[in-house]
């Protein structure tokens, strides 16, 4: 008897790899301060989450009887996005805690953007204040949870919707 195959099943199996794909990517980035210099280029990301939605779907949809319905691509690309959303952002916060030049860089990064905006000095300081707290392995790896989380569950919804195929009715 064959085991049928699951949104789930395929959802944490290709998090997974997602997930890992995403590490090396951030890696990469925070080894050279790449991240520090220009962070926007951390969406490539969203690449590889799009990446991994579209190959899930796929397995799931070949898996299963090659068909998919919109609900279960979702319920795919869900699993997939928490599971690898979940890896990424314990992976920056275990980094980042390890590797407090990171920090320091994207402080000082910071730094520089704002005096190049010639705010006063009383503006500047309540900026670089609240920055302290913003600036730690905790709240960074929650915005990129959040940011996971956010941004995947809308390509979930588009993958879904692209490669849905209904099961024939034809009874």
């Amino acid at each position: 008897m064959e085991k049928e195959i699951t949104p789930l099943q395929t959802g944490i199996k290709y998090g997974i790899m997602v997930g890992l794909g995403s590490i090396v990517l951030h890696f990469i980035l925070f080894i050279t301060h790449i991240y520090a210099e220009k962070p926007s280029i951390a969406y490539l990301d969203n690449l590889i989450m799009l990446l991994g939605l579209v190959l899930a779907c796929g397995a799931f949809k070949k898996g299963f009887y090659n068909t998919m319905t919109f609900k279960q691509g979702l319920m795919v690309g869900f699993w997939t996005i928490l599971t690898s959303s979940v890896i990424t952002a314990t992976f920056i916060f275990v980094y980042i805690e390890f590797d407090k030049d990171l920090l320091e860089a994207l402080r000082s990064q910071e730094m520089l953007d704002l005096a190049s905006q010639k705010l006063p000095e009383a503006q500047f300081d309540a900026i670089m204040k609240r920055m302290d707290t913003l600036m730690s392995p905790w709240f960074i790896a929650f915005v990129r949870l959040a940011r996971g989380l956010g941004i995947g569950i809308v390509l979930a919804a588009v993958v879904a919707t692209v490669m849905k195929k209904d099961p024939d009715n034809n009874g």
